[in-house]
């Protein structure tokens, strides 16, 4: 499995940047490397939950979420 990590720094509370990430589905409107998202499974951000998630020059690809650590 791959895993990617990033570190920047943010001028907001963890709790806040909490709730913006796990709206997958606004990802298009802040996120320049995915170009849509549609919930294929789960009614929200959590384990199980799947997403098909369409970047820019890739094909669709469906994402799983299979653990959360805030």
């Amino acid at each position: 499995m791959l895993t990617i990590t990033r570190e920047v720094r943010i001028t907001a509370s963890p709790a806040v940047v909490w709730d913006v990430t796990v709206e997958v589905l606004d990802w298009p409107r802040w996120l320049p490397t995915v170009t849509a998202v549609r919930q294929l499974a789960g009614s929200r951000f959590e384990t199980g939950s799947r997403y098909a998630v369409k970047q820019p020059l890739q094909p669709e690809m469906a994402w799983k979420v299979t653990g959360i650590a805030p």
